[in-house]
Parts: structure tokens; C-alpha cells; sequence
């Protein structure tokens, strides 16, 4: 029984279950949902993940299931299955489906499906998880905590010694093991194929773009065709190779190294380069103390809109340039985590979405560790010599920048940039030294900028945050002579400051920066004084899946116009209704002089309709303020294999134009040997190539003794649903995400044993785009032990005993806590000899005894479920003085035998301990004749053994009312009933009394027949269960024993 409603996971809502069930669950549609942002937090107030999506239905917010279970570090899922949820919390097994399992809760079940991630009602969740929630609107904050042992992130941080907020920078989830990435010599590519057929009144053309990523000479190889309406082919190459597991660097010292079209950002410098050459760095790309802004360049499908979110809240918008590459520059950075989204959307109605995490300022080197980066480059070259890459004429460039960890909180820096000037044939120099120092909350980055002896810069910042939800950077800078490099300017001195302001407020988001800087230099043989003033102040909110962002612009130059300059920014992206979705910016300037106005600088917009049917249709517009406009509509059609468009244009320069094109994406299954078409995933994934099998000899490796396992199903990906193990336990994974580490989860239902487990479930793979990743995976029959321990130590014993399982070396390879009510609880047990104990300390330190001590039991793998209820606790010392009772009661109420007579009968009961009690009781009230004996099912309780009924009535006649209740006379004939274990035959009472042993698993008694005593073992109902315990008893108990038919 505790099996059962542990597989279906009731552990402590079953004791909720109400007599009037409830409905399944609900699913939610966005439009019946209230949107709200909050922060998941610890009851200790630690931050484990900022400006999470919250949902309100009724009063009832529906919290992020993977988000959570993810920054908890829980092993639950979601899938493969639709609506089940299934891992493991502490050590129980769960296994809950959202629909056939909802009605046993006392509460409505919500949830809803919100782009890749699933919300599920509070309520439900904090069962899942074993945890509680607080709903803390005034910190805006959910709190969770646990209601048994902490959860794994809070052991983990207990470990570390200290609470951290996600910020400690060996921070892992908490994984059994890593499978390490693996580069090959060759991997055949895959591919996104983009096709457009373009014609207008005047020419018509074929766009082509090809992106491919592989493996080439053990490197991650990628490489862009781009073929243009100018007929001209722009290819870029780069090859990387990153390290192949955490804490694992390439050769003991690289993070990551990349030679070919490639680029470099985030320096010292604050600007970056792109061109042909190589980079390397020794840095985690999550962690990055330089002060201020980033720019942000991944790969991306060509010509796709993309969108930019810090922490939930929308930044920017873009679109991928021909190349594959999405570039996002001078992104504002602030003090503790920086979530960044890229969330992607193609032509036919496809999304991608990018996850990008910036840890700034509490990640500082440990004392003595060295860190660096560095590159040469060619800034006007490329791989093929593209005609467009850059200027003619090379402008060669190198950096290298380092970082010493002094001690805990502080740190120094030197770094060194050298580039050749393509314009006046110079070579630009410049070093940097850099002071960065923890403070309370705060780092402090100071920067020396030297270029020659007269060409010099200081620059200082500090950035940190108040609290939660207001963060802070401002700095000071002081020039000589010092040249920007991605600024124009005369030469002289200048002297500074800036600072910026964000706070979040629920939905909304407030940013306010500003910079002031005073310039004095000589131009044409005058001196000559500027001021440059910059605010910007950006205002961003969410709700639902509403996201707005506005920013005003005041720039003052009074070296080009006294009048100042203000624009303003829009953003905006929502859906609305069902199937549209909108997205939208635009620019405008208001300009204060002689008069105020407001123009149009330009906008931008872009609506897409989407049909259950996957047709989807686009429209979009853009205008500029030089009378330049492009309206665009398509019509596209979405297949698992390919998406199809046809559309027309009409723009200020082509007038009319109409296009059709295809896309899809293209893999190679060598298990199969055909390429694969698919549309449902990224080309910039890797794959999985998987063997399952049966390990019968359990050493974790495929070989001779074992079977591959065919219809193994897959998750979590949704397009693995029709991927089954093939006849030799073959499998081929595709679109695994890179630069994360991935879950696989395994079902085991249509193979040949639906109790096959993989030996290792509890594993991620790290992965790169291109990459095959090999892997075998063991699966054995599992077994499930549960159970519940006997509590007869007088209550002394607390609850949540601790049992362990040993294996046949003796070493505990699994520990559970029993219930309230002493149950325990085992799964994914493999066929083995073992042990069961409750562990020897908790016994010393709570003064008590098991018994039996241990109990041996071996698994063969063809049972599902195993029951031990064996396990007895009792007060230390109580043993000696219990066993020497119960072996004089027994001497003493020993059933004696005759062949036919008369006795008082009291009662029939199906505890033999109970009975022993009762005839104490009517002993003790002057009954000595009374005795116990079994007949079949029961003990029946009697007293005396007369030759008549009428020696019987008079017996009967002198017990006291009170005693004999509704006792009653009866004619006892001795015939054959149940069957027992015979132990041994004694002549006296003496010895019978002596060999009785009350550990042993099933109750001891003796039998007088007057001429000798015998001793026996449990009463049992058939044969096979005598026969079983015989076998369980111990060696010298079982020699000479045999099962007998009372």
C-alpha cells in the first residue's frame, strides 16, 4: 500500500483529500491571467532569481515551474508526457500528472503554457517541491522555504560557509556528474538554409543565406554564406573551441580560444574589435568586473528581428545582419546579476530564444589566481577577402589583459592595446592599470589609461546597489591629452563625471543617467573651452506580456549648437488577442531654439498574425525622416520539416516588389544515414548519440554480457517526442542548446520492462554548436523497498527515523527518513544482496535497539515492490528483562493438548501478543487455569479443561460477571488447522522456555502436549509463507527446522 500512494506521489496532500473531489486540472489561457514581476528569494532573504514572471487567476498566482525547480537545484520535470511531472525530492519518487491526478487535492489546480515555460498554482507546486510560499508584496518578493530537509541549494550554500545570492562563481547546479563536451575530427554540419526569389520592375534576384556549424579538426567550425542582391558572396569563418566542463580549462589554462573572422569585446578599453586573427581568454564568460557598458554579439539566423531584455524588461531592438550575427552595443551593466534575453523572430513566424547571465561585482579572484584575455587581429580583413568587410589597406591589432587576485576582496589588473593606424601609418599604444576593490554591496574600479608620456587618463567608478530593487554606478574621469579610440576629438584636457540610477518598482522599471564633462583644447591656434551634457531617462514596464520602454535623450554640445537636443525612443512589444503579435519602435526629436516641435525620425513596425493551422501572416513597415519607407506583407506556412513565404513589398526605391522563399534546417542522422529537414530547432545546437542498454553484469559499460534497450522515449525536448532507442539501443538527440548544461530525461514504457531505470539519471551534458556528444547509458531492473518500523520503545522514539540500505561490502548507498507514521520508502534498488538497518548513531545517541539489527535481503530484479515490515524498535537495556517476561508467560500459558474437551471461552483474536495479555489479565482477576490456543486465522483465549459440560457450567457459574461478560462454553475437539515452523522438541518445560528467541522476524511460542514440549515459529495460513520465513531465518536456527500443519 505505501508503495502505491508513493509511485502516484500523495505523500502529504492525500491527507487533504476531500470526500467531494474536485475537477481536473485547469488549463489557463493568457487572457484569464493577471501579469505580475517578482523576485524568488529564500526565507533568509537570499535572491535566487530577479523580476520572475508571476501570474494571477482569482487571487491564486501561479508561480514558474522550471525556473524554480531550477535555482532550487530539484530534480523534478516536466514531459515528456503532457502534463506529468515527474523526478525526485529528497528521496521520494513523484510522479504527478496535472489531469488524472488533480482531483485528490482539496484546491482547484491551475497552470498554463507561457512560451517554454510552464506556471502552476501555488499550492500545487509547494506539494511538489515539499516547500511553502509567501506572497511578499511589499518586497515584492516570493518566498520559499522548505518544510523538510533544505533543499539542495541551501545545503550547498550551507557548504560554502556562506550565503551568496547567485553570485558565487563556482556556483553549479547540483548534478551526480557531468558528461564533458567532445570535439571531434570532423562531424558532418548542420545547417539553416534561407532561399528568397526577389523580383521588382527592374531586375529580379535570388537572396541565399547558409549557416553551418561542425566540428573541424576538433574545433567548433562556423561558417556564413550570404549571397546579396548584388550578386556579391560575403562569407565569414570562425573556428573555438571552448573548455569541455566547468573547472576544466583547455590545457589547464583557457577558458575558451577562437582563430578566423573573429571578434573581441568587454575590454578595458570599453570598444572592441572585428577582423581576421585569433582571441583567447582564461575568463568565465558569466563573470566580468569592468566597470560600465557591455556589448553583447551572438549568432543568430540571418535577417531575424531581435529584441534585447535585461532582468525581464526590454532594452533594445535589432535585426541580424547578413552575417549571423545579432550585436547589441553599449548595454548598460549594473552591480550583482545581469539576466539578459535575446528572444529572436524569423520571417515564417519562427522564435528563438538566447540566455546570456553577467555576474558583476561579487565574484572577485581568489588570492594568487591570474586571470587573462587577449588577441591579434586584422581589422580589415576577413577569412575570403570580403569586399565589404572594411577599408582597403590592413590595421593590424593586438590586446592582452590580465588580473591578479590580491586576496579576498581586492584585485590588480594590466593590460596593453596596440594598433596599427591604416590613416597616418602610426602605432597606437596604450596600457592600462587597474585597481578593483569589494566593497559592502559595491566594487570600486579604478582605471590609469597611459598612451605616451604627455597622453594620460584616470578613470574611477563605483557601482553597487541599495537593496533589491534600486542599483547605482557613478564615476569620475580626468584626461590629458588622451585619444578615444571611438571617439573624434582635438586633443587637450578633460575632466568629468557620470553617474547612473535604476530602480524597479513591481511592473515598472526606471533608469536615469547622466554625464557631464568640461573640455579645454586648441583648435587652429586658439583656445577653446566645450561643454557636453548627456541625461537619459528610460522608463520600462511589463504586464502580462506587455512590454513598453521609453527613453528621453538631452544632449548639449556648445562646441556645435548652443541649442540643446532632445529626443525620444519607443519601444514596444505585446500580443493581442490570441493570434496577433506586435512589435514596434520608433524615434523622435524635439528640437528647442527659435521655436519647439516634435518630428518623426523614424519608426518601425511590425505585426504578425498566427493560425492554429501554423499559417502565419506578416506585416511590417519602416520609415525614415529622409522620405525613405518599406511596407512588407507575407503569408508563410510552417511545417515540421520546412516553412514556405510568398509576400510583396512596396518601398520608396524598388516601388513594387514580390518574393517567395523557403527555409529550413538541415542534419545528418549517420544511425539512419539520410539527412534530416526540420524546422522545430536551432542549427546552432548540438547532438546526442545515445546508447541504452540493459547492464547485467552492472559495470557501466556496454559489452558482451548485456542487451541494448529498443523504445527508450526522450526528453525534455518537445521535438524528441517521436524519437524512439532502435533495435541495437541506438539514439539520435538533435537540438541540444549550447553553453549550458542540459537535462535528459528517460521513459521507460514501451520497452520491454516498463521497472528499467538508467542506473544514472541525475547527469547534464555540456554541449557546443555542431557537437556530437557520445554517451552509453545503463539501465537495470529497479526495485522498490518500503516498509514501516515497530515502535515498541514506550514512545521514546521521535519521528523520522533514519534506515539505511547496504550493499553486500557493507557501504550505505542509500539513507531515507521514515514518515510521521514510520514508514520508509526505497526506489532504484538494482538486483544485489543487501542490507537493511536503521543507522547505528541515531540507535547510540536516542538510547535504543533495533531488532533485529539488521535484516538481509537479495534482489533478483524480477519484483517490483518489496515489503519489509520486520524492523523493531525497543529501549537499550530493556531487552534482557522483556525476553525473561515473555518466556515465563509463556511457560506459564502454553497451550496445553488434549483430544476433546470442554473450556470457557473468552475470545478469538488475531494478535498472538494480544492474546498473551488477556490470559495475563485473567490471571491476575484469579482465572490460573486460563490459557491461549491457535485454531486456524486466531488465537482463541480460554480457560480450564473439563471431560463434561457440566464440570464446564460449574466453572463458568463461579467466575465473577464483570470477568466472564460474554464468555460461553465450548466443546473443543483438536484437528488440524494453520501451519507453523518447528524449531525444536524439549522434555522439559525448562529448556522449551529457554530456546524461545523473540528476535527473530515472526512471533516464538511453545506447545505442551504433557509428555513434551515443542517450540514453534509464527502462525501462517498457507505453506509457501511458512517456507518463506524458514528461509529468512538465521543458519543455526534453520538447521533441523521444518514447516508443520498445526
Amino acid at each position: 500500500m505505501f508503495y502505491r500512494l508513493s509511485a502516484t506521489f500523495v505523500f502529504s496532500f492525500l491527507l487533504l483529500a476531500s470526500s467531494k473531489l474536485l475537477a481536473a486540472a485547469t488549463w489557463l489561457s493568457t487572457e484569464e491571467l493577471e501579469y505580475d514581476i517578482y523576485d524568488i528569494v529564500l526565507k533568509d532573504g537570499t535572491v535566487l532569481f530577479e523580476s520572475a514572471d508571476v501570474y494571477d487567476h482569482q487571487n491564486t498566482y501561479l508561480l514558474p515551474f522550471h525556473a524554480i525547480t531550477k535555482v532550487l537545484e530539484i530534480n523534478l520535470h516536466y514531459g515528456p508526457d503532457q502534463g506529468l511531472i515527474s523526478g525526485i525530492v529528497g528521496d521520494q519518487r513523484i510522479n504527478f500528472d496535472l489531469t488524472a491526478d488533480a482531483d485528490v487535492l482539496q484546491w482547484p489546480v491551475y497552470y498554463a503554457r507561457l512560451d517554454d515555460e510552464i506556471y502552476i498554482d501555488e499550492k500545487t507546486l509547494a506539494v511538489l517541491i515539499h516547500g511553502a510560499f509567501n506572497k511578499n508584496t511589499r518586497n515584492l518578493a516570493i518566498e520559499i522555504s522548505s518544510k523538510s530537509e533544505p533543499f539542495p541549494i541551501e545545503k550547498r550554500i550551507a557548504r560554502a560557509g556562506r550565503v551568496t545570492s547567485g553570485k558565487d562563481e563556482n556556483r553549479r547546479d547540483n548534478y551526480d556528474f557531468i558528461v564533458e563536451d567532445q570535439y571531434r575530427m570532423y562531424t558532418p554540419p548542420k545547417g539553416h538554409v534561407s532561399v528568397t526569389a526577389r523580383a521588382n520592375r527592374d531586375d529580379s534576384n535570388i537572396h541565399t543565406n547558409i549557416q553551418t556549424y561542425s566540428d573541424v579538426l576538433y574545433h567548433s567550425a562556423h561558417l556564413t554564406l550570404a549571397h546579396n542582391q548584388d550578386q556579391q558572396l560575403n562569407t565569414r569563418l570562425s573556428l573555438k573551441r571552448s573548455q569541455s566542463a566547468p573547472n576544466k580549462k583547455i590545457a589547464g589554462v583557457f577558458n575558451n580560444y577562437a582563430f578566423g573572422d573573429v571578434s573581441a569585446s568587454n575590454t578595458r578599453l570599453q570598444t572592441g574589435y572585428s577582423g581576421l586573427g585569433v582571441t583567447f581568454s582564461s575568463y568565465d564568460d558569466r563573470f566580468n568586473n569592468f566597470f560600465g557598458k557591455i556589448n553583447i554579439e551572438e549568432d543568430a539566423p540571418a535577417n531575424w528581428q531581435a529584441e534585447l531584455y535585461k532582468n525581464g524588461f526590454l532594452l533594445q531592438t535589432s535585426v541580424v545582419s547578413s552575417d549571423g550575427r545579432v550585436r547589441f552595443l553599449d548595454v548598460d551593466t549594473s552591480f550583482g546579476i545581469n539576466r539578459f534575453e535575446i528572444r529572436l523572430y524569423g520571417p515564417y513566424g519562427e522564435e528563438q530564444t538566447i540566455e546570456r547571465e553577467f555576474l558583476v561585482g561579487d565574484n572577485m579572484l581568489r588570492p594568487g589566481s591570474f586571470n587573462f584575455s587577449g588577441g591579434i587581429l586584422d581589422t580589415n580583413k576577413s577569412v575570403f577577402e570580403n569586399d565589404n568587410f572594411g577599408q582597403s589597406g590592413a590595421s593590424p591589432a593586438a590586446f592582452f589583459q590580465s588580473e591578479y587576485g590580491l586576496n579576498e576582496k581586492t584585485s590588480i589588473g594590466f593590460s596593453y592595446f596596440v594598433q596599427q593606424n591604416s590613416e597616418t601609418d602610426d602605432t597606437d599604444q596604450e596600457a592600462v592599470f587597474s585597481l578593483s576593490r569589494q566593497l559592502p554591496n559595491a566594487l570600486l574600479d579604478i582605471n590609469a589609461f597611459a598612451q605616451d608620456s604627455d597622453k594620460y587618463k584616470l578613470d574611477v567608478n563605483i557601482l553597487g546597489s541599495v537593496n533589491r530593487w534600486v542599483r547605482y554606478n557613478f564615476g569620475a574621469f580626468s584626461n590629458s591629452n588622451y585619444e578615444a579610440r571611438n571617439i573624434s576629438s582635438p586633443l587637450g584636457s578633460q575632466q568629468g563625471y557620470r553617474g547612473s540610477v535604476s530602480a524597479r518598482m513591481g511592473n515598472w522599471g526606471i533608469n536615469f543617467s547622466g554625464a557631464s564633462q568640461e573640455q579645454e583644447y586648441e583648435l587652429a591656434g586658439v583656445d577653446s573651452r566645450s561643454q557636453l551634457d548627456e541625461f537619459n531617462l528610460a522608463l520600462r514596464t511589463r504586464f502580462r506580456r506587455f512590454n513598453f520602454t521609453n527613453t528621453v535623450k538631452y544632449n548639449y554640445n556648445s562646441a556645435v549648437d548652443d541649442a540643446a537636443q532632445l529626443s525620444n525612443q519607443m519601444a514596444l512589444s505585446t500580443p493581442i488577442g490570441q493570434h496577433w503579435y506586435v512589435r514596434t519602435s520608433a524615434n523622435f526629436k524635439v528640437e528647442n531654439g527659435g521655436g519647439s516641435s516634435t518630428e518623426l525620425d523614424s519608426v518601425d513596425l511590425n505585426a504578425t498574425w498566427r493560425h492554429p493551422s501554423k499559417i502565419y501572416s506578416t506585416f511590417s513597415a519602416q520609415y525614415d525622416t529622409d522620405d525613405t519607407y518599406l511596407l512588407n506583407a507575407n503569408v508563410s506556412l510552417r511545417k515540421k520539416k520546412y516553412n514556405m513565404i510568398v509576400g510583396t513589398s512596396y518601398s520608396s526605391e524598388n516601388r513594387w516588389q514580390i518574393n517567395a522563399g523557403i527555409t529550413f534546417n538541415l542534419d545528418y542522422d549517420y544511425h539512419s544515414g539520410r539527412f534530416n529537414m526540420q524546422s522545430e530547432y536551432s542549427a546552432a545546437t548540438s547532438t546526442l548519440d545515445l546508447l541504452t542498454f540493459i547492464d547485467n553484469n552492472q559495470n557501466a559499460a556496454f559489452d558482451s554480457y548485456d542487451e541494448p534497450l529498443e523504445n527508450v522515449r526522450f526528453g525534455i525536448k518537445p521535438y524528441w517526442r517521436d524519437v524512439r532507442s532502435n533495435a541495437k539501443g541506438l539514439s539520435y538527440l538533435p537540438g541540444v542548446g549550447q553553453n549550458a548544461p542540459v537535462r535528459v530525461y528517460f521513459n521507460t514504457q514501451e520497452t520491454k520492462s516498463p521497472n528499467l531505470r538508467p542506473v544514472h539519471d541525475n547527469f547534464r551534458v555540456y554541449s557546443h554548436a555542431g557537437g556530437v556528444i557520445a554517451l552509453e547509458v545503463p539501465f537495470n531492473y529497479a526495485t522498490i523497498i518500503d516498509g514501516i518500523v515497530s515502535d515498541d520503545s514506550q514512545g521514546k522514539v521521535a519521528n523520522f527515523i533514519p534506515v539505511q540500505i547496504l550493499n553486500r561490502d557493507g557501504k550505505v548507498v542509500k539513507e531515507v527518513l521514515t514518515d510521521i507514521e514510520n514508514y520508509f520508502y526505497f526506489e532504484g534498488l538494482w538486483p544485489g544482496k543487501y542490507q537493511l538497518r536503521i543507522r547505528p548513531d541515531y540507535l547510540a545517541s536516542n538510547q535504543l535497539e533495533a531488532l533485529p539489527a539488521a535484516l538481509d535481503f537479495t534482489l533478483n530484479g524480477y519484483d517490483d515492490v518489496i515489503e519489509i515490515n520486520q524492523l523493531r524498535l525497543m529501549t537499550a537495556g530493556s531487552r534482557d528483562v522483556k525476553t525473561a517476561k515473555r518466556q515465563k508467560q509463556i511457560a506459564e500459558n502454553a497451550r496445553p493438548v488434549a483430544e476433546t474437551f470442554y473450556s470457557i471461552q473468552f475470545g478469538a483474536y488475531q494478535d498472538r501478543d494480544y492474546c498473551n495479555l488477556r490470559v495475563q489479565e485473567l490471571k491476575d482477576a484469579g482465572i490460573s487455569d486460563a490459557f491461549y490456543r491457535l485454531d486456524s486465522q486466531y488465537c482463541v483465549v480460554m480457560a480450564g479443561q473439563f471431560k463434561s459440560f457440566k464440570q464446564a457450567q460449574t466453572r463458568h457459574q463461579q467466575i465473577s460477571q464483570s470477568i466472564k461478560d460474554d464468555a460461553f462454553i465450548k466443546r473443543v475437539e483438536t484437528k488440524t488447522g494453520g501451519f507453523a515452523i518447528l524449531l525444536e522438541s524439549y522434555t522439559t518445560m525448562q529448556s522449551c522456555v529457554a530456546s524461545v528467541i523473540p528476535e527473530i522476524d515472526a512471533p516464538t511460542y511453545v506447545v505442551n502436549d504433557q509428555q513434551r514440549c515443542l517450540v514453534y515459529v509464527g502462525d501462517f495460513i498457507e505453506r509457501t509463507l511458512a517456507q518463506q520465513v524458514l528461509q529468512r531465518l538465521p543458519d543455526d536456527l534453520r538447521k533441523g527446522a521444518k514447516v508443520v500443519q498445526h
